[in-house]
């Protein structure tokens, strides 16, 4: 069941889909138009190459993810200002990292020895999950100078 945190720091819905936690955070933007470029388009009806007669259902383009600026944050109240942060956080970092892959399987890896030694928490003064993905991500580029 989703649970909603509406006094929290930032307001965020908690739940669990197929068993994966999820941190659903929400920011309205002032001018929804970036939003609307987004729109998935639909491609023409496919004929099935089986029988040549059953229309398949219409293909969706690949969804482009957006691109948060700073010109995103006019206008917004401080939750919403707070929930876009995360995600301009998320979004700077896999562009300062060499290798996203080895970033993310590295983060994942911090992540859970973070939680197993009872270490992830920002609620009780340890790093959370931003504050860890900082640090790979510095240790990632550092790693990645001393190679090159």
């Amino acid at each position: 069941f989703p649970i909603l945190i509406g006094r929290a720091y930032t307001p965020v819905i908690k739940f669990v889909l197929c068993g994966i936690c999820i941190d659903l955070v929400f920011a309205r933007l002032a001018d929804g138009a970036k939003l609307l470029q987004l729109r998935p388009r639909q491609h023409q009806q496919r004929v099935s190459s089986a029988t040549g007669k059953r229309p398949l259902p219409p293909t969706i383009a690949p969804r482009e993810e957006l691109k948060l600026d700073d010109a995103d944050l006019i206008g917004l109240d401080e939750a919403g200002v707070r929930s876009l942060n995360g995600v301009r956080v998320a979004q700077y970092l896999l562009q300062l990292v060499p290798d996203v892959d080895a970033f993310r399987l590295t983060l994942r890896a911090v992540k859970e020895w973070a939680v197993v030694h009872g270490l992830y928490s920002n609620v009780l003064g340890f790093l959370g999950g931003v504050n860890w993905a900082i640090l790979v991500a510095w240790v990632c580029v550092v790693r990645f100078a001393h190679q090159s």
